[in-house]
């Protein structure tokens, strides 16, 4: 199980380097907890969401493993508006060949690849 605060600190990944301290604040359903940021809870609130769901895909059921971050913030014009960022993974389950190992260098892949000179700046103007 997970700790009940998460501290997030986005600084290795091109982020601000500043920690955050997201307090559990429930669970949503029984395979989902929900934590947000306490301070700014009211006017600006920030959260992070983890679920699990089995689903059926081509045949197969898939454990499906999410993270969410969801920031709100204030325009001056909109008004209140959010953004999201998500990490979904899905393993067949029943399998043996999908291993922590080949997930976690699955994963590793994307950041790496998000992170190279550039790129995420071209992938956030739509290019593909």
């Amino acid at each position: 199980m997970l700790a009940n605060d998460l501290t997030l600190n986005p600084g290795s990944y091109g982020g601000v380097s500043a920690n955050k301290i997201f307090n559990l604040a429930g669970y949503p359903t029984p395979t989902s907890s929900i934590r947000r940021v306490q301070a700014t809870a009211l006017t600006t609130p920030e959260t992070v969401l983890i679920s699990h769901q089995n689903v059926q895909r081509g045949g197969l059921t898939v454990d499906r493993h999410l993270v969410r971050h969801d920031v709100t913030l204030n325009d001056p014009l909109k008004g209140a508006v959010k953004a999201s960022a998500w990490v979904t993974i899905e393993v067949p389950r029943g399998t043996t060949v999908f291993t922590n190992a080949v997930i976690k260098d699955m994963f590793g892949r994307l950041p790496s690849a998000l992170l190279a000179s550039g790129v995420m700046d071209a992938f956030l103007a739509g290019e593909s």
